[in-house]
């Protein structure tokens, strides 16, 4: 999980969706020279399992029946992890999935669903 090849490949992922910075206000335009100045000790850190992410930026949407739904934002360091530790651990528990499960998983969306139900 810590290696250069696959924190670097989370890090690119993490940097072509973009979004929002966290709490700690890191943007995707500041995260390579942000790992780059921590990586070392990042990788410490996860090596040892001492790493603890940032709190979360809870951020309000309003819908258009004027209630609000709360969005969880990670700082931007935290999603490279969370990505890292997808790349290992999704081909591995992936193929365990029903295959009527579509939630949050890679090349299926909810669109999906619909069509998969009528056939």
């Amino acid at each position: 999980m810590i290696s250069d090849g696959n924190l670097w490949n989370a890090y690119e992922k993490v940097r072509k969706n973009k979004g929002a910075p966290g709490i700690d206000g890191v943007t995707i335009y500041e995260l390579k020279e942000h790992m780059q100045k921590y990586y070392k000790s990042l990788k410490q850190k996860l090596k040892d399992g001492t790493y603890e992410p940032q709190p979360v930026k809870r951020v309000a949407i309003p819908k258009p029946d004027g209630s609000k739904r709360y969005l969880g934002i990670p700082c931007v360091l935290d999603r490279v992890v969370q990505q890292a530790i997808l790349q290992v651990i999704d081909p591995i528990i992936d193929p365990h999935f029903s295959d009527n499960s579509y939630g949050f998983r890679k090349g299926r969306n909810a669109h999906q669903v619909y069509f998969a139900s009528e056939k």
